[in-house]
């Protein structure tokens, strides 16, 4: 086994605590809507509409944010890619496929598809030229559970500690 180096570390950090921030966003956005949705004073309420746009536009933004490529930036796709040459040497690379960190990165992109061209064209950008398609919530929730998902996975695989997010 080898030992994790303290750069992995540290952007794990870092994405641990934008991922677990997301996810108690993401509750709370829950718990409204729930109890919003139980009493008849909310129901059709702009705050709760408004409430639930602002949810989805931080969900959006965190998650174009965790496949970012640049080098300069800490986010999910990057810390899998510098995992990748070393997978089977780290301390918890019992609980993970060959290949499977590739894997993981493809679903990354892949569940950012069409949520990375809004946030770049609607969020970060005023586009001249907007995004073809507006991805659905349940696209931008496919896409925060599954980063919630590898961050338990990469928890035990770097560091050997079994790991839980908020239940939603």
């Amino acid at each position: 086994m080898a030992e994790v180096k303290p750069e992995l570390l540290e952007s794990l950090e870092r994405v641990n605590a934008e991922v677990q921030e997301l996810w108690l966003d993401r509750h709370i956005w829950l718990g409204t809507r729930n109890i919003a949705a139980k009493s008849p004073a909310a129901k059709g309420s702009f705050f709760v509409a408004w409430l639930g746009v602002q949810y989805y536009r931080r969900a959006a933004l965190a998650v174009r944010t965790m496949v970012d490529t640049d080098l300069r930036t800490d986010s999910f796709v990057n810390l899998l890619k510098a995992i990748e040459p070393h997978a089977a040497d780290l301390p918890g690379s019992r609980v993970i496929e060959p290949g499977q960190v590739l894997k993981d990165i493809a679903a990354l992109h892949e569940s950012a598809r069409r949520i990375k061209p809004y946030v770049n064209k609607h969020l970060a950008h005023l586009d001249r030229v907007p995004a073809p398609e507006i991805p659905e919530s349940a696209e931008i929730d496919d896409a925060v559970q599954l980063l919630g998902d590898l961050l338990v996975r990469y928890e035990l695989m770097l560091k050997n500690v079994d790991f839980a997010l908020l239940k939603t």
